[in-house]
Order: C-alpha cells, then structure tokens, then sequence
C-alpha cells in the first residue's frame, strides 16, 4: 500500500517548499512521507488530507474515493432544507441562526 501525498503533491503541481509552508512541517519530513521512510502523525494526515481534500483513507492509498465534496454553508443547508432534514423557520433568508434539526 503505498500513500498518495507525491502523487497529490505533483498533480496539483504544488512544490514541497510551499506544502511544507502550509502545513507547518519541515521539508525532510515531507520528504520521508512521500519516501514512505516514516509516517505521519494523525493530526499530520488529516491536514494533508484536508489540504488537498481527500479523505484520510485515500490519501493513505486505503480507498479509491478521491474527493469529498466541499460546499458551500448556504449549499448544505439548502441541501438539508430539500431533504427535510431542517425546516426553516419563518419566512427568511436562509442562515444558520434561522433553522434547527427535525427530531424523529
């Protein structure tokens, strides 16, 4: 099993320097993740995975599933608003102060 952290890195041809400068790593430990001659911490693995938004288990090289999908707050609630999953309340703009969970 080998990790995704290069082959993410290269396709969205970002460089180790500016990886590391975002993630707040050293560039040797970079270098070792994608080297597979260590492994990161949790908290280091949900920033890579979350940088290049991935799951952990894909960026792990665990799953297949490539990418989660980000929205929007204005998206999920609308998302949670079409499913019934939310109700709003009056007749206002949607925002979070203006819905609450259904109870089943």
């Amino acid at each position: 099993m080998n990790n995704r952290i290069k082959e993410l890195r290269k396709l969205n041809k970002i460089s180790q320097k500016n990886l590391v400068s975002n993630l707040g790593i050293t560039q040797q430990a970079l270098s070792n993740y994608e080297k597979e001659k260590r492994i990161p911490d949790q908290p280091t693995w949900q920033a890579l995975a979350k940088f290049f938004n991935v799951s952990v288990a894909y960026l792990k090289g665990i799953d297949d599933k490539t990418v989660i999908k980000k929205f929007s707050s204005e998206d999920l609630l609308q998302e949670l608003l079409d499913r019934k999953v939310l109700e709003p309340v009056k007749d206002k703009p949607i925002n979070l102060d203006d819905v609450f969970l259904l109870h089943k």
